[in-house]
């Protein structure tokens, strides 16, 4: 019987209580179980957690099924109960979680559920604050209850905090994509049993969704009308009303098969979307841009990021913060390697023409994984048989696709027996917090590793106080990631004349929030993720930078929109 969801926090900051001594595995055969009880524990998910660190959360199988939380800090101590945070034990079948931000220091995790239709998926969800507390009801609240199964619980957040889900429904015998929002306080704001996003006469199969500035949606999914195998999307308003043609715009409708789409906002007012595309006869992988008004801004039916001879899938996209896009995938030109891409919000490649080699060491390597490294590049894991078993590495590549790590990557799990299903997120220091499951004991269990900046495996962290905006030297932000507002918090030693300014990812100032003389002691000054002229921001990577005097701090701030 499967079972389901620990959620772990691995916060990779210098925020929280921290014990002096505890440390980061730096062994890559050891590294750090995330939950020692159990048995069964599979297919881990990651985010951060707002504090230089993440959340994680896996299907666990101890004894009857069950969903559990966990936070680790950022000097790799256990910070709920070693056992996990209970979040959901009902039966009899659970599984396939996600998790994304709430923006005010907490998480939304979703996952499939057979407690209402035993032999039937519905989607629950359950949403946690940063201690560990659940918010909503009791083993989570129902987003969509039918007769029929659900799949493929994908999640966006919106400017207000708000939960946007999409999903695959049978409930009229064809697969068709659905959609729900639900407020902070869980409570569903679209039609009780979701909105439907398209609804033509065939098949529509796994949506992607990617949350608007005005409290919408942007949906793409693979579309089978007329007997093809084509790529539409669906824009949602704030209120679940489709905003496009009621049946989609095409995304692409050249021959072959298009499919597994992901969607990445291009930080203004459209989404980029990629997909893998059969219409040379193997798969290659393409993207397009298209704005909210529904108009595709690049080629007719996408521009190659890789058409490269062989198959090229598993494709993962994250933004690269300047309006484009990162991909990253498996590539079978010469073996089983990863190759990655950089496109423009132009449209152009930034890289090699299809691709750089990320690694391509003999034998194979397989499921790439994909964070944002917060300076435009990209921080990219995968499993890698070059030691029989296959074993986890990492590699880091900047913006202009040079590789930062050692080449063909670092290595990041070498225990005994497979490891699989690997997912990261950066830590917001130039590293990533990484987090799988493997066989190296009896059953298999849920790991994780931090990988610095310079691709070294967790370095110990100095202990901080309890209130580390209490220490002269730190500047700390919170909520971050964040929607409407965030505090910025600092404490100086002397009384001295000092300016706090918001920076973009580029370098280029964009409002002084404060200047002055400040008193010594603790100052908390809050920003609305506005610039200096009042204007809303596009959501992206921040800079806080505070200057003068004995000071030169800054922190990475997220703002979502």
């Amino acid at each position: 019987m499967k079972a389901l969801l620990c959620i772990s926090l691995i916060t990779i900051g210098l925020l929280g209580s921290i014990p002096a001594g505890a440390v980061w595995s730096n062994d890559p055969a050891e590294n750090n179980p995330i939950c020692a009880e159990g048995q069964i524990q599979l297919s881990p998910a990651i985010v951060g957690d707002g504090e230089n660190g993440a959340i994680i959360v896996w299907d666990d199988w101890r004894g009857s099924s069950g969903i559990y939380a966990q936070r680790i800090d950022a000097a790799g101590n256990l910070r709920w109960d070693p056992a996990g945070v209970l979040i959901c034990d009902e039966i009899p079948n659970t599984g396939y979680p996600e998790i994304i931000n709430d923006a005010a220091g907490g998480t939304y995790i979703t996952w499939m559920d057979d407690r209402a239709n035993p032999g039937t998926h519905s989607i629950y969800a359950q949403r946690l604050d940063g201690d560990g507390n659940t918010l909503w009801a009791e083993d989570g609240i129902p987003i969509c209850v039918m007769p029929t199964s659900m799949y493929g619980n994908q999640m966006a957040l919106d400017p207000t905090g708000a939960l946007i889900i999409a999903w695959n429904d049978e409930r009229d015998d064809l697969l068709r994509v659905y959609a729900q929002k639900i407020s902070p306080a869980g409570i569903p704001l679209w039609t009780p049993t979701g909105v439907m996003v398209c609804g033509v006469s065939d098949h529509e199969l796994m949506p992607c969704v990617l949350a608007t500035q005005t409290g919408g949606a942007v949906i793409a999914w693979n579309d089978h009308r007329g007997g093809s195998q084509d790529l539409y999307a669906q824009r949602l308003t704030a209120g679940g009303t489709p905003y496009w043609s009621p049946q989609g715009v095409p995304i692409c409708m050249a021959p072959g098969t298009q499919s597994h789409a992901r969607i990445v906002t291009d930080n203004c007012n459209g989404a980029v979307i990629a997909w893998r595309d059969g219409r040379a006869g193997n798969n290659d992988i393409y993207a397009q841009l298209i704005n909210y008004g529904g108009v595709s801004l690049w080629p007719l039916n996408g521009i190659p990021v890789c058409e490269e001879t062989g198959t090229q899938d598993d494709m993962q996209l994250v933004s690269d913060t300047a309006g484009g896009a990162i991909a990253v995938w498996r590539d079978r030109r010469t073996g089983d390697d990863i190759f990655a891409q950089r496109i423009s919000n132009g449209g152009v490649p930034q890289w090699t023409i299809n691709g750089i080699a990320i690694c391509n060491e003999v034998s194979i390597q397989i499921e790439p994984a994909i964070t944002p490294d917060g300076s435009g590049g990209a921080i990219i894991s995968w499993r890698d048989g070059r030691n029989m078993d296959t074993d986890l590495y990492a590699q880091k590549v900047n913006s202009s696709g040079v590789l930062q790590w050692a080449e063909d990557g670092v290595v990041v799990c070498n225990a005994p027996e497979p490891q699989s299903g690997p997912r990261l997120v950066d830590d917001e220091t130039g590293g990533t917090i990484i987090t799988w499951y493997d066989y190296r004991g009896d059953d298999p269990k849920v790991y994780a590793q931090r990988v610095d900046g310079d691709g070294t495996l967790g370095p110990p962290f100095a202990a901080a106080p309890d209130d580390p905006a209490s220490s002269p030297g730190l500047l700390l932000c919170g909520p971050n990631p964040f929607v409407l507002e965030t505090t910025i918090s600092f404490t100086l030693a002397h009384t001295e004349e000092i300016a706090l300014g918001i920076y973009s990812a580029a370098g280029r100032r964009v409002t002084i929030l404060s200047q002055g003389v400040f008193l010594a002691g603790p100052h908390q000054i809050r920003w609305d993720g506005r610039n200096a002229r009042g204007d809303a921001l596009p959501g992206g990577a921040y800079f806080a930078r505070l200057r003068g005097g004995q000071c030169d701090r800054e922190v990475r701030i997220v703002l979502i929109r």
